[in-house]
């Protein structure tokens, strides 16, 4: 199966690339489409492996990041809602799927401290710039900040989902500053980059860990799961 990833890592990076590519054009006829191709192809790659405990939530996790994706890329305050709506709901998806994998240690629990410190000053920053959306907008934020947190304690054997969570705060955290704060020209690139990058790292970061942990559990047990 490894070639098979390869190759599903080059479609994924092929198609984000051509949809950043072409973000100068934006809008156009097929963007919202074009923008969940590498989640889609995560999404495929994922399902067609061998059955692994949990895969069903991580898989519905995804889709409703395609979902936020696609209202995302249409203007107003209601697909804006749609969007935050979508996202939080994956959010949680992905709390559920990586609590089943967090563990204790020192070292964990002092860079989940630091996610809450930086979820808790992003929050605090943020939410009184929002108006009349200040009570969504600090859900998504409690939301977020505790997918980083519980996709910190769970890894373990890879730096993926540690990456994964933090590209998704700084993507996040990008999107709003651009929405609330203040106009940032560049800010399209950065978004699309670290959300992809997130995406991939949560994604193949969890593979990774509950892979680790049926290799880690004696024969019999792994055969009773």
């Amino acid at each position: 199966m490894p070639s098979a990833f390869r190759r599903s890592d080059m479609l994924f990076l092929a198609s984000a690339l051509v949809y950043i590519a072409l973000l100068p054009l934006w809008p156009y006829p097929g963007a919202p489409a074009l923008k969940v191709v590498p989640l889609l192809v995560l999404w495929v790659d994922l399902f067609l492996r061998p059955p692994m405990p949990g895969r069903g939530v991580v898989l519905t996790a995804l889709a409703f990041g395609a979902l936020g994706d696609v209202a995302l890329d249409f203007e107003g305050p209601t697909a804006f809602m749609a969007g935050l709506g979508a996202f939080l709901v994956g959010h949680l998806f992905y709390i559920a799927a990586f609590t089943r994998l967090a563990r204790k240690g020192t070292l964990r629990w002092g860079r989940a401290a630091a996610v809450v410190a930086a979820g808790v000053a992003l929050g605090a920053y943020l939410v009184p710039r929002t108006g009349g959306l200040a009570l969504p907008v600090a859900g998504y934020v409690l939301a977020i900040t505790a997918m980083a947190t519980t996709a910190v304690l769970a890894a373990r054997t890879s730096p993926l989902l540690v990456i994964g969570a933090l590209s998704f705060l700084a993507s996040d955290t990008t999107i709003a500053m651009r929405k609330f704060v203040v106009p940032l020209p560049w800010a399209g690139y950065f978004v699309m980059v670290t959300y992809y990058l997130a995406q991939y790292g949560l994604v193949r970061g969890w593979a990774r860990e509950v892979e680790s942990a049926d290799e880690s559990l004696p024969a019999d047990a792994t055969l009773a799961r």
